[in-house]
């Protein structure tokens, strides 16, 4: 995988930030509340798509079908048994309605998904928020043995104390 330069524009203040990306399989955005992660990381997808790069983008807010299980949802996308082995891994009940499971829950499909993906680049913002410390390093060994297999970058937003090993670090700052 040719991993690019990017060049991303803050859409309201214009800040440019140029990023060198090769060489990372680890990023992780940091900054106060309020500072603007989340849009670099929106800016970042668009850049990267916009110069060819599949990308996968986890927001803050995923949503599933509510009246749906996770298995009714897996038939609607054609999944494939690698995102079955996923749900299983992180512990997903395949039956409970999507209406009447945690925020943690959801993360982990999300995070099921993520597995499974094609894609060069997965931007997680802040994907790991609401999930149990006690899945943490389980969740987080499962998306380095994917990440070395694939051969992606992972890029993530994360106000919990986590961290990949060899991850590089960027920090936005409102000022």
């Amino acid at each position: 995988m040719v991993i690019p330069k990017v060049r991303v524009v803050h859409p309201v203040d214009r800040l440019i930030c140029e990023l060198d990306l090769s060489g990372q399989r680890y990023m992780r955005v940091c900054g106060e509340s309020g500072s603007g992660k989340s849009t670099y990381l929106n800016g970042l997808a668009v850049e990267l798509r916009r110069i060819g790069k599949r990308v996968l983008y986890q927001s803050q807010s995923r949503r599933y079908p509510k009246g749906y299980t996770p298995k009714e949802y897996a038939c609607l996308i054609n999944a494939s048994e690698e995102f079955y082995e996923g749900l299983r891994i992180l512990d997903v009940d395949l039956e409970k309605d999507f209406a009447f499971m945690s925020g943690g829950e959801i993360q982990r499909i999300a995070l099921a998904e993520c597995l499974v993906s094609d894609c060069e680049y997965i931007l997680l913002d802040e994907t790991f928020n609401a999930i149990d410390n006690s899945r943490i390093d389980q969740v987080m060994k499962l998306l380095e043995k994917f990440s070395q297999a694939s051969n992606n970058l992972i890029v993530y937003i994360s106000h919990i104390n986590i961290q990949f090993e060899n991850e590089k670090k960027l920090y936005i700052d409102k000022y």
